[in-house]
């Protein structure tokens, strides 16, 4: 079984981002990238962090477009 790595990706007029991880894609607006963010954190950090490893990609990922954005 081959991990699957997520990645968002901010769209050219900076107004929308994809976040995608294997043959799953959502696009969103810039202004829901809080929400998202919180949300995958919240995941992440469920049940006292035994989640983290299904969600801690996602973050990093959301986190690393906020920054270039």
């Amino acid at each position: 079984m081959t991990d699957v790595v997520p990645f968002a990706v901010l769209s050219s007029d900076g107004q929308s981002f994809r976040l995608s991880a294997g043959a799953w894609s959502g696009t969103y607006r810039i202004g829901q990238l809080e929400g998202e963010l919180a949300f995958y954190r919240r995941m992440r950090d469920r049940n006292g962090g035994k989640q983290a490893r299904f969600y801690e990609a996602t973050v990093r990922a959301l986190e690393q477009m906020q920054e270039r954005a």
